[in-house]
């Protein structure tokens, strides 16, 4: 935007105004060039509750409660598709999940995984935490066992009480009945909580084979 100064003078006045309009245009041209250099908005999963009445979904094997919600980003986060959207963008699974996965497998490249260890120093779990919002979408990525497969072992448990905080356990040693309280917890205190459904993952993929009760047991 070009400010220009105030001058008296007719001719002033006249340069004045042949500046601004020059200006006008370069910053016209200089914001189209930045638009073509701006990030490709992404289009992902995130894992929801299927009390959110989201259009676009798919239930992930042995679930009651948890749904696969088609996402995409725009000026203000993210949007769930609207079967109008979805059917405009000419959308169908097949198209739409290996984007999605492709965005799963970014985050997990870069996320800061913490580990919690017992007083002998052994890995009891992993805590996934980031503000990304397709973080919960590493539960369909295959490099997750990649990842974690030395620390955890090839067969994984993860509860996603929020969608911005996952919970990674080995699948044997009984470790995630350990801390199930603790996760009720997490979950009851969540500000976009999921659900207490526990997923299995292996070379497989990601299935439901439980869910943690909230009540004393």
């Amino acid at each position: 935007m070009a400010t220009g100064f105030q001058y008296q003078s007719t001719a002033f006045c006249t340069l004045t105004l042949a500046f601004a309009l020059f200006a006008g245009l370069s910053a016209a041209s200089a914001q189209e060039a930045g638009d073509k250099d701006e990030p490709a908005r992404r289009m992902g999963i995130i894992i929801g509750g299927n009390f959110e009445g989201a259009e676009v979904t798919r239930t992930p094997a042995g679930s009651q409660k948890t749904l696969l919600i088609a996402s995409y980003e725009w000026d203000y986060g993210v949007r769930y598709f609207t079967e109008k959207t979805w059917t405009e963008r000419g959308l169908d699974w097949s198209k739409f999940l290996p984007a999605a996965q492709k965005v799963a497998d970014d985050i997990l490249e870069t996320i800061e995984p913490e580990f919690a260890r017992d007083s002998r120093g052994i890995i009891e779990y992993v805590i996934l935490h980031s503000e990304d919002p397709f973080l919960s979408s590493v539960l369909i990525s295959p490099k997750l066992t990649e990842k974690f497969g030395e620390s955890l072992g090839d067969r994984i448990q993860a509860v996603v009480v929020d969608r911005q905080m996952i919970y990674l356990f080995p699948a044997t040693g009984g470790k995630l009945q350990e801390f199930g309280r603790s996760l009720v917890d997490a979950f009851q205190q969540a500000k976009l909580p999921v659900s207490l459904e526990v997923f299995l993952i292996n070379e497989s993929g990601a299935r439901v084979v439980g869910e943690l009760g909230q009540g004393d047991e």
